[in-house]
């Protein structure tokens, strides 16, 4: 992951990722692989990094080395944020972040059994949680906005929460039927304090509006974009009384 000769007590990032609930890339921290009668290597499926707990990383500098190399190479970190509150920036936790793959279709590749046949055919029985996911990460990422998740024990974890323009948008992604099934962000938009009237749920349904929530079909993600400056613009100057 480092791209050179590993620090001391450096996350490894490998090869190999799990198949869950969350697409975190699996990492194995100064140990030695289990593999199994087949030779596959057996590996710790890790959600959450915290580097605070990686045995030691943050001192050696090794985290730093590798979330670098892991962006640039293969990774898409997503960072925690304290509160959903405006510019996301003041609040990111930078030692507290989920990784996501930068290719969901080597994901698919390095997931059990080639699932990317399966999700092609269009056999969607199996759990898409991770996979669609890792989708919306990349897709986020592509369409401008810097990907941040908040979890709170009181709240819940939402998927991503982005900055647009001057307003912070929550977004949960689901793969399921039950897609208007939501507690965390209900949660949060309850929350007064934080003044976000409303969120996002991308699902397999169609386009509606509910109690503040706008559910969108999974393909509109590409029409979610982030705001920009025009291209061109003109500026009318007075110089007349100067």
């Amino acid at each position: 992951a480092c791209g050179g000769k590993r620090s001391k007590g450096c996350v490894t990032v490998k090869k190999d990722f799990p198949y869950g609930d969350h697409c975190a890339i699996i990492i194995q921290i100064d140990g030695k692989s289990k593999k199994t009668d087949k030779g596959e290597i057996l590996m710790k499926h890790v959600k959450t990094l915290n580097t605070r707990k990686l045995q030691n990383t943050i001192k050696t500098g090794g985290c730093g080395e590798c979330q670098t190399s892991c962006q640039s190479a293969c990774a898409l970190p997503c960072y925690n944020i304290t509160e959903p509150v405006l510019p996301l920036e003041l609040n990111l936790q930078n030692n507290l972040f989920k990784l996501f793959l930068c290719d969901t279709g080597l994901l698919c590749a390095a997931s059990m059994g080639n699932i990317q046949f399966d999700i092609l055919s269009g056999d969607l029985s199996v759990n898409m949680g991770s996979i669609l996911e890792n989708v919306f990460a990349q897709e986020l990422i592509s369409n401008g906005f810097l990907l941040r998740y908040f979890n709170k024990k009181n709240i819940g974890e939402i998927d991503f929460i982005v900055q647009k323009g001057k307003s912070a948008v929550p977004i949960e992604i689901k793969s399921g039927n039950d897609y208007t099934k939501h507690k965390a962000l209900d949660n949060l938009i309850a929350k007064q304090s934080w003044n976000i009237n409303s969120g996002i749920v991308f699902c397999k349904g169609n386009l509606e509006i509910e109690n503040g929530i706008t559910y969108y079909p999974w393909y509109m993600s590409m029409f979610f974009k982030q705001e920009t400056l025009p291209e061109h613009l003109k500026v009318n100057v007075d110089i007349v009384n100067i």
